[in-house]
């Protein structure tokens, strides 16, 4: 009895032995060879124009051409992988949020959500061996030149500047949409660490810059705008000095370390 197959969306009926209809596994070897060396294996791109949208069985890179977006992801499968990117640059005003299936998390097994809120920025996502979890495999983020945004939490000044002079960390405590600012001296190139309870957020930027980059942000503790939610970090041209807002709706402490500078000059938030 002949066995029925399909393939890009053909049926093809593939005889057994004794039987007729051999031209079909033919025509079937065929279309397998031209899908090698052709474009029918290849990624398929989709682009998404309206919200919510779910993730379709053909999906593997979606391009979001609408404002404030939802993708909803399907139920995880082990070894797929999806690439969902800002296709038009408007995700820092009107962010995308990612939402992944019942039962499912994206990152760190608490999360059931992921935003993209970096214009053109993006996600490639493969679900995990075990865990329910969707890893991230890479990001694009916060490479606008615009400064990022970090924040921190209150105690006082004494203690803020006792923790800094002479050493290159900080731990300052600054409360809910107050701020606090460091001097970092020495390199004009300034790197330096945000360590938020157990996560670590890498910046660098440069004295005559006033554009902050985040080379990491893997819980996206950065706010984007100075009344959003999150962390705010902020400084001027020609200047050593960087300000940090917190904007988490809490009290938080942060370790604030510079890897290339000294600390100076520390001033309690205002």
């Amino acid at each position: 009895m002949s066995v029925s197959v399909n393939f890009n969306g053909v049926a093809y009926s593939i005889p057994e032995d004794g039987e007729t209809g051999w031209s079909a596994l033919t025509d079937y070897l065929v279309a397998l060879s031209n899908a090698a060396v052709g474009t029918i294996l290849k990624s398929n791109v989709r682009t998404v124009i309206t919200s919510p949208a779910t993730i379709q069985s053909t999906d593997t890179v979606l391009l979001l051409a609408s404002g404030s977006g939802v993708i909803n992801l399907p139920a995880g499968v082990k070894g797929q992988f999806y690439a969902i990117y800002d296709k038009i640059g408007q995700a820092k005003n009107s962010p995308l949020t990612i939402n992944a299936a019942g039962g499912d998390t994206i990152k760190d097994g608490v999360s059931t959500s992921y935003t993209i809120k970096t214009n053109y920025g993006g996600v490639l996502l493969q679900y995990a061996d075990s865990g329910n979890l969707w890893q991230i495999i890479a990001e694009i983020k916060d490479i606008y030149p615009e400064p990022f945004r970090v924040s921190t939490d209150a105690t006082n000044a004494s203690f803020v500047r006792a923790a800094v002079t002479p050493e290159s960390t900080a731990f300052v405590s600054v409360g809910n949409h107050q701020t606090c600012s460091v001097e970092f001296t020495g390199s004009k190139a300034i790197h330096f660490v945000i360590a938020i309870d157990n996560d670590q957020i890498y910046c660098v930027t440069d004295y005559h810059s006033n554009v902050i980059t985040a080379l990491s942000d893997q819980k996206n503790h950065f706010s984007e705008t100075d009344t959003g939610g999150g962390v705010y970090v902020s400084k001027a041209t020609n200047s050593g000095v960087v300000t940090f807002k917190n904007n988490h709706g809490n009290n938080r402490v942060y370790e604030i370390r510079a890897l290339t500078n000294q600390l100076n000059l520390v001033t309690a938030w205002s």
